[in-house]
């Protein structure tokens, strides 16, 4: 049951999701391995546009993108979501532990990487819309669980795949950024 612990036990549901736990399998029970295998499991990663990206590039941006539009954003599909910054000093603490030898200290496990808090769709499009100095009155609430799946929503994603991540927090020595904090960092003016 959500938030999710490191150790709660995987349920896909789609072929994806499937495909990323069977990978975390192979690696886990490679006894080959000299060095540990560590596995992130992330969701939503928010960030600046990428260099070549268009305004619909993140979600963020896509939330920016419906200044005075009408938009329908979720409400009960609820993620944590996990600032760029704090992904990369994840995985260079890994990469520096490894450099320095201090990766022996570092036992192959699953580590989820989100953020502080969980957040729906609509959350982060008002989040959004506060932060740019724009109505989000215009946006419309909706439920992912009463739309049907095919069509527009070919595949199957659970509702909440929230997560804690205080243990992955604990052994990088970071806490990582919440949403309001990333918000207002991507659309420094």
């Amino acid at each position: 049951m959500a938030p999710y612990t490191d150790e709660a036990k995987p349920g896909p549901v789609n072929t994806y999701a499937q495909s990323k736990l069977d990978m975390e399998s192979l690696l886990l029970a490679d006894a080959t391995r000299t060095q540990p295998v560590v596995c992130l499991r992330s969701s939503i990663i928010l960030g600046p546009l990428g260099p070549f990206g268009n305004t619909h590039s993140t979600f963020l941006h896509f939330c920016q993108s419906r200044q005075g539009q009408e938009t329908t954003f979720w409400t009960d599909e609820v993620r944590s979501v996990i600032n760029v910054n704090d992904v990369i000093n994840v995985l260079l603490h890994f990469y520096t532990s490894m450099q320095s030898g201090s990766i022996d200290d570092i036992k192959s496990s699953v580590y989820n990487m989100g953020g502080p808090e969980r957040v729906s769709r609509m959350t982060m499009a008002v989040a959004v819309a506060k932060e740019c100095g724009f109505s989000h009155e215009v946006f419309i609430p909706d439920e992912k669980a009463n739309q049907p799946t095919g069509g527009d929503n070919p595949v199957r994603s659970p509702l909440d795949i929230s997560m804690l991540s205080c243990r992955l927090e604990d052994l990088v020595g970071l806490k990582f950024h919440g949403l309001e904090a990333t918000v207002k960092a991507v659309f420094a003016k």
